[in-house]
């Protein structure tokens, strides 16, 4: 039973090198007082001195110091079962910007590449799950899905509803999915995270990459999960057909 005592706050056991400190000074004082008794006539002793001056007077002390005790040992939690807790919380906090642009349709990844990237945020929010999570879409525009947050089965039931054909405006633009995640990342009083760019493309390099490089300033990583093939693929329309570039020839 010993072997399993423990205590939840032993810096209060600090408190006991006080008790050897008030034994002394009582100590001390009953031989000042004791010392009149060689001074005073014994026939005037009853009447001038009390009798407990150098006894009973230790009774009321030792009743404090076993009081004292119970109660420093008391302060510091006395415990026998132990409770299993992480030593260690990844507090890095992390914001996926996932691509939503229509070339996400394209199946030259298995089903799709927007399929594909739904099962890598899912895998990565598994292993981050006593993490802050936040989830940016981005195409034309950026938009906020999810603030930080460590419930990552609110951000997996919001992406199971989001597809290409609901954003507002075509393109793949990662310049305003970096500010946003930045955005994300101050409003939670980070000082430190790292931005996730999920895409198959990029239509504004030179300001993404500027955009980046502010970020990091800030102190905040900026890394690319790359999606698709070299060789690429059609993207399909969502009521049929296939997206063409203004460029074809008729």
């Amino acid at each position: 039973m010993l072997n399993n005592l423990h205590f939840l706050h032993p810096e209060w056991l600090w408190l006991l090198l006080v008790l050897p400190l008030v034994l002394g000074m009582k100590w001390f004082q009953a031989r000042q007082q004791g010392g009149w008794e060689r001074i005073v006539d014994k026939q005037l002793m009853p009447f001038v001195l009390s009798g407990t001056a150098g006894s009973w007077g230790w009774l009321p002390l030792a009743w404090l110091s076993l009081a004292l005790l119970v109660a420093i040992v008391a302060m510091a939690g006395p415990a026998w079962e132990k409770r299993e807790v992480p030593v260690f919380r990844d507090q890095q906090a992390l914001v996926v910007a996932m691509d939503f642009s229509a070339s996400m349709y394209a199946d030259d990844e298995k089903p799709n590449r927007i399929t594909l990237a739904r099962f890598k945020l899912l895998d990565i929010l598994n292993a981050r799950q006593d993490a802050q999570n936040g989830l940016v879409v981005f195409a034309g525009d950026a938009f906020v899905v999810t603030p930080l947050t460590d419930d990552i089965a609110t951000i997996q039931e919001q992406v199971k509803n989001l597809a290409p054909d609901i954003m507002p405006a075509p393109g793949s633009l990662l310049t305003p999915a970096i500010e946003r995640s930045v955005e994300l990342l101050q409003q939670a009083g980070m000082k430190t995270g790292s931005i996730l760019l999920m895409t198959d493309g990029v239509a504004d390099t030179e300001s993404a990459v500027a955009a980046a490089d502010k970020a990091w300033s800030m102190g905040y990583n900026v890394s690319v999960l790359s999606l698709g093939t070299a060789d690429g693929a059609a993207i399909p329309r969502p009521r049929g057909g296939f997206l063409l570039d203004n460029w074809v020839k008729r």
